[in-house]
């Protein structure tokens, strides 16, 4: 079985202890199936396949570090008057999509947007260093987050998530 890019393998591995599920996990660029012997190789592919997607779909979550490495970019190409950010992080909330500290300059991203599509975490991002600058969600704010091209797209998309979630729509 080869699924996705060629730089990335796939490797399945038969036990007979394992017993009634498979797993997968990477060992550098190649991923590892694990499946019980008596599973059929039909049945093996198809739920190593949704593994792996899972599995990729996971890794490709942005790193702290790489948040904070977007967020400088996003203040220089949209917000080049907002004071550099001190850290962006993810973080447990669960009300909010973000929030902020003018104090300290740090932005917190809300975990639950670990798979949101870039331009959803951008916004966000975008939005919290308008606050930097402003503390309301007053004209002038409203202006400043306008200048991220993808606003209006990222607010339909949190709005139909806390619309299915029960949700406010709060950043």
């Amino acid at each position: 079985m080869n699924d996705g890019p060629p730089a990335e393998r796939i490797e399945v591995r038969r036990s007979a202890r394992r017993r009634k599920s498979i797993a997968v996990h990477r060992e550098g660029d190649v991923f590892v199936v694990s499946a019980p012997q008596w599973m059929s190789n039909r049945d093996v592919e198809q739920h190593a396949r949704e593994l792996i997607t899972r599995l990729r779909r996971e890794s490709s979550t942005p790193s702290d570090e790489e948040l904070l490495a977007r967020a400088l970019w996003l203040r220089m190409e949209f917000l080049p008057e907002a004071p550099e950010p001190s850290s962006v992080v993810w973080a447990p909330q669960e009300r909010r999509w973000g929030s902020c500290s003018s104090v300290d300059r740090s932005l917190r991203i809300s975990s639950k947007l670990r798979r949101a599509p870039q331009y959803v975490i951008d916004a966000i991002v975008v939005h919290e260093l308008a606050h930097l600058l402003r503390a309301d969600h007053g004209r002038e704010f409203a202006q400043l987050i306008n200048r991220f091209p993808d606003n209006a797209r990222a607010d339909a998309f949190l709005a139909g998530v806390s619309f299915a979630k029960g949700l406010p729509n709060d950043y």
